[in-house]
């Protein structure tokens, strides 16, 4: 096999590969519940990243708006809590607040928990 045909053929089944993940991101207003959910039979949910706190994209409400510590990524806690909730199912429940987060990275301001996955 030629260089170039090892090129297109690595080409080609990235391709195919990322077919089939689709990546999707869920967002839960802080003392709410939200459900990450594959859209396709047999797919199963892997959690990439999860994050918490407020932002300029925050639209969850009076109350809601960005401050000092921003968006913080899970601790490996959190994260690990989270990941064995999900992942593998087809669909989780998830709630947003400041005791499933540990702390409360912006005091006096409505958050939101930002969870990035995909379907696999």
């Amino acid at each position: 096999m030629t260089y170039s045909s090892k090129i297109i053929l690595s080409l080609l089944l990235g391709a195919i590969l990322c077919a089939y993940v689709s990546a999707s991101t869920a967002k839960i207003c802080e003392n709410t519940s939200g459900t990450l959910t594959c859209p396709k039979l047999r797919e199963k949910i892997k959690i990439q990243k999860v994050q918490y706190g407020s932002n300029m994209f925050n639209n969850c409400g009076s109350g809601s708006r960005s401050c000092s510590g921003g968006m913080q990524t899970a601790n490996l806690r959190v994260y690990r809590s989270i990941k064995s909730s999900c992942n593998g199912k087809s669909r989780c429940t998830l709630s947003a607040n400041n005791s499933v987060w540990g702390s409360d990275p912006c005091p006096n301001t409505v958050k939101y928990m930002k969870v990035d996955y995909n379907c696999e």
